[in-house]
């Protein structure tokens, strides 16, 4: 007769618990009811839900951001173009003479609108151009001044050396060449220029040299001083305008 006891119906215990072992717990993402965010989870190697809030937030400063509006960076070897294209999400200008490099007070003009253009191609935001611009500006100046400094110094040595070389008679050369200078028609402020500047004293030597040569010392303030002024040709050769007039009686 067959035991139909309910120690009998029991169903034979499995293997896990002969061997006293939990079976695996269910995925984080199994009570999920949203079946495209449970999907996403399963394959996206995150191991818990920790894992995948840990990720999250990093990106928590962008919750409330419009995608539309997020610039993704484009891979290394992506072509230009994929990366101008997110420069001009940015806020680079679709046209070169947007970055108006041209009113920045004191910028050459014609260099204002070349660099436009090598901006435009390089995809620089406007506050990044006028950066350089004014940068580049202010590096030209401190050069320019550096070597205006460089340049007076070396003047004034030359002057130096000048006076050691001409001794008592410095005054009285250069005011030969100043005078020489303004007869053969600079204007002052020229020759306080070349006076200023490297090679000044080549300058006064030859405005010295000049002078004796017309004999400036008939001269005064470039003007003769006798009423009769003579012609150049007697001054450069009195000998031969001697001869001629000799000759002609």
């Amino acid at each position: 007769m067959t035991d139909t006891s309910v120690a009998d119906t029991k169903a034979p215990p499995s293997a896990a618990a002969e061997l006293n072992v939990s079976p695996p717990p269910a995925p984080y993402y199994e009570g999920f009811a949203n079946p495209e965010a449970k999907e996403w989870a399963s394959k996206s190697g995150f191991k818990s839900a920790e894992e995948v809030a840990a990720h999250a937030r990093k990106f928590d400063a962008f919750k409330d951001a419009d995608p539309a509006n997020l610039a993704l960076v484009p891979a290394a070897d992506a072509k230009p173009e994929a990366h101008m294209a997110i420069l001009e999400r940015l806020g680079a200008p679709k046209e070169a003479s947007a970055y108006a490099l041209d009113k920045i007070e004191g910028v050459d003009a014609d260099l204002a609108t070349n660099a436009q253009t090598w901006f435009k191609e390089a995809g620089l935001l406007p506050w990044q151009a006028r950066m350089i611009a004014e940068k580049q500006m202010a590096h030209a100046k401190a050069a320019g001044e550096k070597l205006a400094n460089e340049d007076r110094v070396e003047a004034e040595r030359e002057i130096a050396s000048l006076k050691t070389e001409w001794s008592n008679d410095y005054d009285a050369n250069r005011e030969m060449a100043r005078r020489a200078f303004r007869f053969a028609g600079v204007d002052k402020q020229t020759i306080d220029y070349l006076e200023s500047g490297l090679g000044v004293s080549g300058v006064l030597k030859l405005g010295k040299a000049f002078g004796a040569f017309i004999k400036e010392g008939d001269f005064v303030d470039g003007k003769p001083n006798s009423a009769e002024p003579k012609g150049t040709l007697e001054r450069m050769y009195p000998n031969d305008v001697a001869k001629d007039r000799a000759a002609r009686g």
